[in-house]
């Protein structure tokens, strides 16, 4: 029986969607000369919705899908050209929906008498403060700090960071905190921390943590990210999680597991290429190891990681380059891809070529996760002989932050292992098993309390 493919991958690398006004002329066969237009242009439609209808005019959003923002302009000269119809603005959904921004603050009791305001503000709350004194234990008992997640970055990793506009980043903390709270149901709280250096991160985060009852860092350039997790980790009394490293790790080795039992090899047979060692790179190489995986090749700018490297003495590189190439290869990517069954990507668009993937060994696995386009695109790593090819919009983090988040405070641990996120990832695969696919469904919020039931199970063993 033959390797089945899976089908959870775009087959379109549309990425720009915007939203046009259009000012129609209220005559039979106008929005059909407006829709071939963008036909003929290679663009995709979307949401189509009447707002105004008067005997001369319809106003509509039409919501478009392109390749490039070059091609929505010309798209607009086009429609404009059209006898009848004028766009009056060309919206852009990312910045819409944002609007107002994505969190708000929830309330868990009403105060709507005289009676409620003496139970909650006063006297009430003085009780409550001088019994938390006496029995600190209870905090999470008689507060909300089990259920609020601090999501924190200085936003450096950003793309077109800058020193003096870190809040930059908060669309980033924002939309992790939502997906957090729909999948989850913890409440995050989006901190910017306006310093580059390790130091003063983490001496502002050591102070106000004990609001929180757990986290979550992203958003942090290299080398400081590493040092911060650390510091961190070793500082605070509750579990601190790093989505750009150990998020993308435990996504990873999900989709390894479902995607080498459907193509019936073992963890400790094949060989890995890990394309990149930023953020990410080195968090999915440990864990792997931790898994199983012997045969492991970490290749970054320079080639092939391997013990005692110039160039790399003192620093991250230099440690992972001693953990792991146990056959000292060296080379580029194409060279050391040659014969290996698994490559993971995090490095930039177009780094993995068909070629490369044509001289792997026979059913390989392609985890192309570069930001904002992949290394390769899984339609065409499956031209190329893939057995299962997926790309960051389907491994993506949200597969795993908000259960294992959700069970490290329900096990009450103050540290995130390996053995936990492992059991994340074993409960990931076995979702993705159930529907017949690699990868399971990320907004299916019976997912996430599988991983979450699965974190505290592995914490409290």
């Amino acid at each position: 029986m033959g390797v089945r493919k899976s089908t959870d991958y775009r087959k379109h690398t549309e990425r720009v969607i915007r939203t046009l006004r259009l000012v129609i002329k209220n005559k039979p066969g106008n929005f059909a000369k407006i829709a071939k237009v963008i036909g003929d242009a290679g663009v995709l439609i979307g949401d189509v919705t009447r707002l105004r209808v008067d005997p001369n005019y319809i106003v509509r959003d039409v919501t478009v899908m392109a390749k490039a923002e070059s091609v929505i302009d010309l798209l607009v000269g086009e429609i404009e050209a059209l006898p009848g119809v004028r766009v009056t603005d060309v919206l852009t959904d990312a910045l819409e929906v944002r609007r107002g921004g994505l969190l708000g603050t929830a309330t868990r009791a009403e105060v709507s008498s005289l009676e409620d305001f003496h139970k909650v503000i006063m006297p009430g709350v003085y009780e409550a403060c001088e019994y938390l004194a006496k029995t600190p234990g209870d905090v999470e008992v008689f507060t909300g700090k089990r259920h609020m997640v601090a999501i924190a970055s200085n936003g450096t990793l950003m793309p077109g960071a800058r020193q003096e506009a870190p809040e930059a980043c908060l669309p980033l903390l924002e939309a992790k905190g939502l997906v957090l709270h729909q999948l989850s149901g913890l409440n995050a709280v989006p901190l910017v921390i306006a310093l580059d250096e390790y130091y003063g991160f983490v001496n502002i985060i050591t102070h106000i943590a004990r609001t929180f009852g757990a986290l979550m860092l992203t958003g942090i350039a290299p080398p400081n990210c590493l040092q911060i997790e650390q510091r961190l980790k070793d500082a605070l009394p509750i579990p601190v999680f790093h989505d750009d490293s150990n998020g993308v790790a435990t996504a990873v080795l999900g989709v390894l597991i479902a995607g080498l039992e459907r193509v019936r090899k073992l963890a400790g047979d094949v060989s890995v290429c890990i394309g990149g060692c930023g953020v990410a790179g080195p968090a999915i190489a440990r864990l792997l190891s931790a898994y199983g995986f012997q045969d492991i090749v970490v290749v970054d700018r320079r080639g092939a990681l391997y013990k005692g490297r110039k160039g790399d003495e003192g620093t991250h590189k230099a440690e992972l380059g001693a953990v792991t190439n146990t056959f000292f290869q060296k080379g580029n990517l194409r060279d050391v891809i040659k014969s290996k069954d698994v490559f993971v990507g995090i490095s930039k668009a177009g780094a993995l070529t068909k070629n490369m993937i044509k001289s792997m060994a026979k059913n390989p696995i392609i985890l192309a996760l570069s930001i904002p386009q992949a290394e390769i695109e899984p339609h065409e790593a499956y031209k190329a002989g893939a057995a299962v090819a997926v790309d960051a919009h389907t491994c993506a983090t949200a597969l795993s932050y908000p259960g294992i988040l959700a069970g490290a405070i329900a096990a009450k641990t103050k540290h995130i292992t390996d053995k936990m996120m492992i059991a994340a990832s074993e409960a990931l695969a076995t979702c993705a098993k159930d529907i017949d696919a690699v990868v399971p469904p990320m907004f299916d919020t019976s997912v996430h309390q599988a991983v979450c039931k699965a974190v505290c199970d592995a914490a409290i063993k």
